[in-house]
């Protein structure tokens, strides 16, 4: 997987690097309760990220 990320870098293709993110960048029902379940934990910072640069 390594080797993909570096090539999809390197290649810059905009659409082959979305299809990679669509294909693996899923969390499974199990990751998404355990993050779920810690909203209740204190954040000291607050990022607010703008949509764009």
């Amino acid at each position: 997987m390594t080797r993909d990320v570096v090539m999809l870098q390197g290649d810059g293709d905009y659409d082959a690097a979305a299809a990679f993110l669509d294909a693996r960048a899923k969390l499974d029902a199990d990751a998404e309760a355990v993050l779920g379940s810690l909203t209740h934990l204190p954040v000291d910072i607050q990022p607010v990220y703008e949509d764009e640069i």
